[in-house]
């Protein structure tokens, strides 16, 4: 378990461009749980999957640490085992990486503009209705960038910094499954994501 990790957490950051890499690998901790409950007491929630967290106040009403803000977490290490190959090699941890970008990196956060145009375009146009999933969702159905534009910008994110031009490997959960299929079904998001992933980058020059 540990091995597999420490090989997707160093994939995922591989991917990420040199100085978004270099800020989130200093300010995004990463915690890791055989099985974690939070909620009330009287009604725990036992959590599944992993998950970003953008703030502390959810946290601190979740019976959970306020030092988890803006970490990652894995809820349950079996549960991601059994669901990691879905994506291509750190796929899964890209995802969460790509959050982290989000609210930490871009201009407002998770309130950045261009971010919820491209979210809103997208919805408006029904882009992502009905598309092709790796896992037990498919062959088609609804995709989980619709749920709002934070898994809209991290699910596109990762099927756009995880391949290359050209490349036609399937790296993404969802489809589009890589960055050619973003260029040709979602236009808007292609020129977001260029712009929005080279931001770090051009304040370094």
């Amino acid at each position: 378990m540990r091995e597999r990790l420490a090989s997707d957490i160093n994939i995922a950051t591989s991917f990420l461009p040199p100085q978004a890499r270099q800020k989130l690998r200093k300010s995004t901790p990463i915690w890791i749980n055989k099985s974690q409950q939070f909620g009330p007491r009287c009604a725990p929630v036992t959590g599944r999957g992993m998950c970003f967290h953008p703030e502390s106040e959810w946290l601190i009403e979740n019976g959970m640490s306020a030092q988890k803000c803006h970490g990652i977490e894995l809820y349950d290490s079996s549960h991601y085992l059994d669901h990691c190959e879905l994506w291509g090699p750190g796929g899964n941890m890209l995802h969460e990486f790509c959050h982290a970008y989000h609210a930490t990196c871009t201009p407002q956060g998770y309130e950045n503009p261009d971010i919820i145009k491209a979210y809103k375009d997208a919805m408006e146009e029904n882009l992502y209705d009905c598309v092709g999933v790796h896992g037990p969702q498919g062959p088609k159905c609804k995709a989980y960038a619709c749920t709002d534009p934070m898994e809209y910008f991290a699910e596109l994110s990762t099927a756009f910094l995880g391949t290359k031009d050209g490349e036609e490997r399937e790296y993404n959960k969802w489809y589009p499954f890589n960055r050619d299929q973003i260029r040709s079904h979602d236009p808007g998001a292609y020129e977001m994501l260029t712009k929005t992933w080279s931001l770090l980058d051009q304040k370094s020059l």
